[in-house]
């Protein structure tokens, strides 16, 4: 629930959260990262923040109302 709250996240972040080690909360951040969740933005090697990108693009997307109504519609088993 964090991300949808705050899109970002630091290894340091995840550890805080969860309540893991930072070698199990960098590993699972590398996972998201590896199938597309997160997404790095700062190109570094220490401090790296990532962040929940795809559901960053659903609010700059012009056709976001749009969005939106197909997204609950498809919950809601209608097809159009």
């Amino acid at each position: 629930m964090h991300l949808l709250d705050n899109p970002t996240v630091t290894v340091n972040r995840a550890m805080d959260l969860l309540g893991i080690t930072y070698v199990r909360a960098y590993g699972l951040i590398a996972a998201l990262v590896d199938v597309s969740i997160l997404q790095e933005m700062t190109d570094c090697q220490r401090n790296r923040i990532f962040i929940l990108k795809r559901y960053i693009d659903i609010f700059r997307d012009g056709n976001l109302k749009k969005r939106i109504l197909v997204i609950v519609l498809s919950h809601k088993n209608i097809i159009w």
